[in-house]
């Protein structure tokens, strides 16, 4: 079936690219990995970090039973109320709130940004230093042509462009 998620390969991909790249040079290294997610889910993160080449302790923290996992297939199972426990539960929670409220915010971008794909002048570069610096189409629609043409890699030309297209949308 093409197009199904693969949940083990996404979570491979992730922890791979966490690990390798300019992410690696940027973050430093954690002291434990927690996945969120069951026994497959951790086999697939200790197969990217393998491929990494990074040796990390690792735990996965299933959700419906609340049971930490090891890459052993070895589970701990804590009392709901044991404060590590809770500890990562809130963690775990705190993290999908955060992906949840980033998706948002990109399908947000992505809405507002193919807005600009018709305008003449406003290409990937320019269409991100808008996306950084305003929030909305009636803010840049509201800021005047000098203002718009000041910022990094506008010109005078291109604001020009983008004002008009935006009055013609009105």
């Amino acid at each position: 079936m093409a197009g199904k998620p693969d949940d083990y390969r996404a979570m491979e991909e992730a922890v791979y690219r966490r690990f390798t790249g300019s992410l690696q040079a940027k973050m430093e290294s954690p002291d434990l990995l927690l996945i969120d997610g069951g026994l497959g889910q951790v086999r697939a993160a200790q197969k990217a970090l393998e491929r990494a080449g990074v040796s990390l302790p690792l735990v996965g923290l299933a959700k419906r039973e609340e049971v930490l996992v090891l890459p052993s297939g070895e589970r701990i199972v804590r009392p709901l109320d044991d404060p590590g426990l809770r500890l990562l539960i809130h963690l775990r929670d705190e993290t999908h709130r955060f992906g949840l409220t980033y998706n948002r915010q990109l399908r947000r971008r992505k809405t507002l940004h193919s807005l600009f794909d018709d305008v003449p002048g406003i290409g990937p570069a320019r269409r991100k230093i808008l996306l950084e610096n305003f929030s909305t189409i009636e803010e840049i629609r509201s800021t005047p042509e000098e203002e718009l043409a000041a910022l990094p890699g506008m010109n005078r030309r291109a604001a020009r462009a983008l004002l008009e297209f935006l009055a013609s949308r009105s």
